[in-house]
Formats: C-alpha cells, structure tokens, sequence
C-alpha cells in the first residue's frame, strides 16, 4: 500500500491517493475496443485544446504544475502524466499503443486530467521514496520501461489472452 511520506501529507494535507489493487487481469498487446475509443477520445480533447498555449493554464493542469513546483520538480522538464498526455495528442500525435492495461489508464487519465500510475506489484519492493526524498522514483517511470517489463515477463504477443497476464497490479490515482 502506498504511504504519503509524513512532511508531505502535513504540507500538503489536501493530498489524495486512490489505490486500487487488481488482480487476475488480461492484458494483451492491443484491443480494437480501446483503439475506437482512443480516436474518439483524441478528437475531443484537440476540440476541447485548439492549441498548446491553452493546456498550462487549464486549472487542473495548474494545480499539479504549482504542486510539482512546491516538491522540487520542475514541470517544464517532468510534466503532470495527464498533461504529457493531453500535450501529444494537440500537438498532432496519436497516443501510443502499449497494451491494454497501459491504454486504458492513459484514456482515463488524458479524459479526467488526473495522474495516473500503475505498478506490477510482483516487480517492485521496498519504500516507495528514496533516501533523497523523491517520492516513486525507484518505480517503472516511462513507456518504455513498462514495455521492457512487459516483454521480460513473457506478456506480450503470447497468444494467452483468456489467463491473466499479471498476478495483482496496483493503480493509483494521484489528485
């Protein structure tokens, strides 16, 4: 279970975290399902952002940049996952295809503009911070690394999409 470190939540007491543990899932490479939504989804975020300038200001997008600002991160360099999000799909790119479990957590995260995450919590162990402070630093942070461990643990391309594919994964909302 995730913990929000002590001087955090006191500076921050308005600091949600919403766990959810799931397990048995079926994940595979890709869903037709999840693609059509994808390009509706798209659609109505380049409707609802016309141009780039539009995104910073955007009050949830403020709210977790001037958060950012407050623990030591700079936006401009790390952006909020829901802002990346948003970011690529106005400036003209297609959100990537990951898998399953991947392309829905990013809909929900670029359709409701919070952050969110997801660990699988047969590869990851010990505290969630590290000695300096930096709060999920050790976690898988990027596509790429999901797509590593996707590929290392035999999930991608097997065929096998009526067994789980991951024994328990945890997803979190971050607000």
């Amino acid at each position: 279970m995730l913990k929000i470190r002590e001087d955090l939540a006191r500076s921050f007491p308005e600091l949600e975290v919403l766990e959810l543990e799931l397990r048995g899932l079926r994940i595979s490479e890709k869903d037709q399902r999840i693609e059509k939504l994808k390009i509706t989804i798209q659609e109505e975020i380049r409707r609802s952002f016309p141009t780039l300038d539009q995104i910073k200001s955007y009050p949830i997008f403020r709210c977790y940049r001037d958060f950012f600002w407050r623990v030591g991160i700079d936006p401009t360099k790390n952006r909020p996952a829901a802002e990346a999000l948003t970011r690529r799909v106005v400036s003209g790119k297609d959100l990537p295809t990951i898998n399953t479990l991947v392309d829905s957590y990013n809909l929900a995260s670029i359709k409701t503009s919070v952050a969110i995450a997801a660990f699988d919590l047969n590869k990851i162990s010990g505290s969630s911070h590290n000695e300096e402070g930096n709060c999920w630093r050790d976690l898988p942070r990027d596509r790429d690394e999901i797509r590593d461990e996707t590929e290392r643990s035999g999930n991608r391309n097997r065929g096998e999409q009526d067994k789980p594919s991951h024994s328990s994964v945890s997803i979190q909302g971050f607000g």
